[in-house]
């Protein structure tokens, strides 16, 4: 019987069997996941949420996982993201980096409150997800974890440039970060986090968990750009909390790693708060990307607006799994949620499963889910106005796309993100059938 398999039936883990590493001086949120660890059992294959993405190919095959190779030959690599000349480091420790720059009106960004480690201020919020944790993945991340911040912005503060957070990259067969950020009331500003694992040696597997809490009032842009390395196999875990009055920009784009599921909460607390959420993904030879959301209005009067978008070249595949809860007392809630994806390949798929939730009468929801190839006849007519074949496969899945960054106020790093998911379109078209052929024949 496979490791994993026994992992299942039996409720008790041996950890001795996993083999977790043994950190000396363990605290307190780190004996109690591991505590934790033995009792919660891995996430059950028939649970909707693993229904597409199997839990044991996130593990390596030391704790029971599958078994993965890293690629003979990486080539094709997204570029290193360029960061606006503007932004300068201002916090960086145990691989976590902290970007920031001056407001235009004069706020020092001194004012920034950073704390990183396990133990102090941070270990109360570790504690409240040792208590709510959903599966052994989170118990696992926190009996694990050696990488904490906790970034507070103060209430007020208006940023004319971006705060970047930069996570550590892997530095071994398994690795856990935990990030929190929370942006005072009134607070406004553009926030990005860059999650980039570029490990082209080995495979490395992991989790992050994030929550960010935008308390009254406060109006951000947050960007969550993930360019993992194509061995790369990670549980990605976000929480965003909305206090009253509070509105958010959301923007995802997930374009490397071999396998990666992304879970990501829009929890609406207050009153009166709004939030867009706008993903891309784009994928190329035979990864594996799942991206879960859910649209949680557990307050009165909240508005939201979530829409991903999927390319899909050769052998790769794409889950979008959207669900809206409209809680019984949230009367007036708003809530839409689409799912539109183009298949560049026969041999790729898509699964998209939109759920709704709602408990309450006075509420308007709404969802949609279109997927087809590429309209031929558009590619047929930039032909005929001179473009190549890829040129025009390329123009047309560029405004496809690049109207989901346009529409949000990303200011400088709107030609930046830009760049990268270009990069990777390239990527895409080139292994697909019709570029393949397309080149092909250019370089004849």
């Amino acid at each position: 019987m496979h490791r994993a398999e026994r992992w299942t039936r039996n409720h008790e883990l041996d950890l001795d069997l996993l083999s977790l590493p043994d950190f000396s001086g363990l605290t307190s949120v780190q004996r109690r996941a591991r505590q934790l660890l033995a009792r919660r059992p891995w996430p059950d294959s028939s649970d909707e949420d693993w229904r597409y993405t199997p839990w044991s190919a996130l593990l390596p095959p030391e704790w029971g996982g599958q078994e993965a190779r890293a690629p003979e030959s990486v080539s094709r690599q997204l570029p290193l993201v360029e960061f606006p000349q503007s932004c300068r480091p201002y916090w960086e420790s145990d691989g976590f980096l902290l970007l920031a720059q001056e407001d235009r009106e004069g706020f020092p960004t001194s004012n920034l409150r950073v704390t990183a480690g396990l133990d102090g201020p941070v270990a109360p919020w570790l504690d409240s997800i040792v208590e709510k944790s959903k599966d052994r993945f989170d118990a696992l991340a926190l009996a694990t974890l050696r990488r904490v911040v906790w970034i507070q912005v103060p209430g007020q503060s208006a940023f004319g440039g971006p705060l970047v957070i930069v996570r550590p990259e892997s530095d071994g067969l398994w690795d856990s970060t935990a990030t929190r950020v929370d942006l005072g009331a009134g607070s406004r500003g553009t926030l990005l986090v860059l999650d980039g694992h570029p490990r082209q040696d080995g495979v490395d597997y992991g989790v992050d968990l994030t929550e960010i809490r935008l308390e009254r009032g406060a109006q951000w842009t947050v960007v969550f750009l993930q360019v993992f390395g194509p061995a790369s196999r990670r549980l990605q875990r976000a929480r965003l909390v909305f206090d009253s009055g509070a509105e958010a920009q959301l923007v995802r784009l997930d374009l490397g790693g071999a396998i990666a599921k992304v879970e990501t909460t829009l929890h609406f607390a207050g009153e009166g708060a709004k939030a867009t959420f706008r993903g891309i993904v784009i994928l190329s030879r035979g990864q594996h990307v799942e991206v879960d959301t859910l649209q949680n209005h557990a307050a009165r009067g909240n508005r939201s607006d979530l829409l991903v978008k999927s390319v899909i070249g050769d052998r790769s595949v794409a889950i979008h799994r959207g669900r809206i809860w409209i809680h019984k007392d949230a009367h007036g809630s708003d809530a839409y949620q689409a799912n539109r994806n183009v298949l560049l390949s026969h041999e790729g798929r898509v699964h998209s499963i939109p759920m709704l939730d709602i408990e309450a009468n006075d509420v308007r929801c709404s969802h949609g889910s279109a997927t087809g190839p590429l309209d031929e006849q558009q590619v047929f007519y930039l032909r005929t106005r001179g473009l190549s074949e890829v040129e025009a496969r390329r123009l047309i899945l560029q405004d496809f796309l690049l109207a989901e960054l346009e529409s949000s106020d990303l200011g400088r790093w709107s030609s930046a993100l830009e760049a990268a998911m270009t990069a990777k379109l390239d990527s895409v078209l080139a292994g697909s059938p019709e570029g393949a052929e397309a080149q092909g024949a250019e370089s004849l």
